[in-house]
C-alpha cells in the first residue's frame, strides 16, 4: 500500500518538476532539494482514515474542546492543504505539496481498487 503509494506520488513530483522546469526554463527551480515526506504522512493518513473514520483525532490522548477536534476522516485533506499553505508562505516548500496530491490520490486509488478485502468475500 505504502509502496504503491508513494511510488505513484514520487513520480507526480517528478512529472511536476519537468513541466516546471519545460514551463519556466529555469534549471535553478528543477534542482530544489525535495523531501517528499508530505507524501508519507498523506498515504498514512488516508490508511488511518480508511480503517478508522469516525474517531476523533485528539493530542495524546488528552480529549479536547469541541470546535478544536475533528474525525480523521478529514486527515488526508488537512495534511494536503497544509502544505499548500505552507508553499504559499515558504516557495521551497511548496515542492512537496505535488507528493502530498499524489499520494492523496494514489493510496484512495489503492484502497477502492487494488486492495484485498478476505474478511468481506473480496479478493
Amino acid at each position: 500500500y505504502l509502496g504503491f503509494s508513494l511510488a505513484l506520488a514520487g513520480c507526480c513530483g517528478l512529472v511536476y518538476r519537468i513541466v516546471l522546469f519545460a514551463a519556466t526554463a529555469n534549471a535553478k527551480d528543477f534542482f530544489l532539494p525535495v523531501r517528499g515526506t508530505v507524501g508519507l504522512l498523506t498515504a498514512l493518513a488516508v490508511g488511518m482514515a480508511h480503517a478508522f473514520p469516525l474517531t476523533e483525532a485528539g493530542v495524546g490522548g488528552v480529549k479536547l474542546p469541541r470546535l478544536l477536534t475533528f474525525r480523521l476522516k478529514s486527515m488526508p485533506m488537512a495534511v494536503v492543504f497544509t502544505a499548500i499553505f505552507g508553499g504559499v508562505v515558504s516557495p521551497v516548500a511548496f515542492a512537496d505539496a505535488p507528493f502530498g496530491t499524489g499520494a492523496i490520490f494514489f493510496a484512495w486509488l489503492h484502497i477502492r481498487y487494488m486492495m484485498a478485502f478476505p474478511a468481506a468475500g473480496v479478493l
